[in-house]
C-alpha cells in the first residue's frame, strides 16, 4: 500500500505555488515605473525631432523661392511701356528703363497748388509760376497786417472817419488775398473765365476775385494816406503799402500776360512760320 500511495502521489502534479503579496509587486512596480519615464523622454525626442525637419523643410523652401527669384528675369508692367515701342512683357534692357523713367508724360492745366518747378533741356530751371503767386500774397499779406497795426495805433490822431475807411478797405483786401492764398486760385483761370463765360454775374465775380487786391492796393495807397501820425508809423505805412501796390499789380500783371501767352500762341506761331 505504501508503494501504491508513493506511485501514486509520483503521478500526481505538484501545486503551483501561489505568490506571495509582496513579490511580484516589487518586480513590476520598477519596470512600470520605468515605462512611465521613458514614455516623456520619448514624446520630447519625437517631437524635438518633428521640429527639426519643420526647420529643415521652410529653410528648404526659402532658398528654392530665392533661388527661383533670381532666376526670374526683369520685366516691365503691362502699363509700362518705352517710347522705342518694345512689348512691356519683354525683359527691360538699361537703355528701354532710362528712356522711360526720362519720360514726360503731356498732362492738362491743372490749379497753381499743384504746379511744379520745370527745367528745360540745359538744366536750367524755368519760371515757376505758383511760387511767385504764393510770394507774391504773402509779402501782400504781411504789409497788410503793418498797416492795420499803423492805423490802430494812431486811432486816435486818425479820427474815426478815416480809421473806418482804412479798416474796411485793408480788411476787405486782407480776406480776398488770404482766400485766395489759402486755397492757391490760380489767377489765369480767372482771366479765361471773364472771356468765356456768357453770364454777365460769372463775369463780375471773377473780375472782382482778379481785381480786388490792385483796387484796393491803388485807393488805400492814394486816397486813403494817414496824415498827422508820428514819423516812424508814417514811414512803416508808406514803405508797406508801397511793397502791396508793388506785389498787387505785379501778381495781376503776370497773369495777364501768361493767359495772353498762351491765348495768343497760335497766332505767334503763325507769324513766325513766315519769319522763319
Amino acid at each position: 500500500m505504501e508503494s501504491v500511495s508513493l506511485i501514486r502521489d509520483r503521478m500526481e502534479p505538484a501545486p503551483a505555488q501561489q505568490p506571495s503579496s509582496g513579490g511580484p509587486r516589487s518586480i513590476t512596480l520598477p519596470l512600470q515605473q520605468g515605462k512611465e519615464q521613458q514614455q516623456p523622454a520619448a514624446a520630447a525626442a519625437a517631437a524635438t525631432a518633428k521640429k527639426g525637419s519643420d526647420e529643415r523643410t521652410t529653410t528648404s523652401e526659402e532658398e528654392t523661392g530665392a533661388a527661383a527669384a533670381k532666376k526670374r528675369p526683369t520685366s516691365t508692367t503691362s502699363d509700362d511701356k518705352s517710347d522705342s515701342g518694345v512689348d512691356a512683357k519683354s525683359p527691360a534692357r538699361p537703355a528701354e528703363r532710362a528712356v522711360s523713367a526720362e519720360r514726360i508724360e503731356d498732362a492738362p492745366p491743372i490749379p497753381c497748388t499743384h504746379l511744379k518747378q520745370s527745367k528745360d533741356d540745359a538744366g536750367k530751371s524755368k519760371f515757376d509760376f505758383a511760387l511767385v503767386c504764393r510770394k507774391s500774397r504773402v509779402a501782400q499779406l504781411t504789409a497788410l497786417t503793418v498797416q492795420m497795426y499803423v492805423i490802430h495805433s494812431e486811432w486816435d490822431r486818425i479820427g474815426n472817419f478815416h480809421f473806418v475807411l482804412l479798416f474796411v478797405a485793408l480788411a476787405t483786401h486782407g480776406i480776398s488775398t488770404f482766400m485766395r492764398w489759402r486755397d492757391a486760385i490760380d489767377g489765369r483761370f480767372d482771366l479765361k473765365q471773364i472771356f468765356l463765360c456768357t453770364s454777365n454775374n460769372l463775369r463780375v465775380q471773377y473780375a472782382l476775385g482778379v481785381l480786388a487786391g490792385p483796387l484796393l492796393a491803388l485807393f488805400t495807397y492814394w486816397f486813403l494816406n494817414p496824415q498827422k501820425i508820428s514819423l516812424v508809423n508814417a514811414t512803416f505805412y508808406s514803405i508797406a503799402a508801397f511793397v502791396k501796390l508793388i506785389f498787387a499789380v505785379g501778381c495781376f500783371i503776370l497773369e495777364a500776360i501768361e493767359v495772353s501767352r498762351d491765348t495768343l500762341k497760335p497766332q505767334l506761331d503763325y507769324v513766325k512760320s513766315f519769319i522763319y
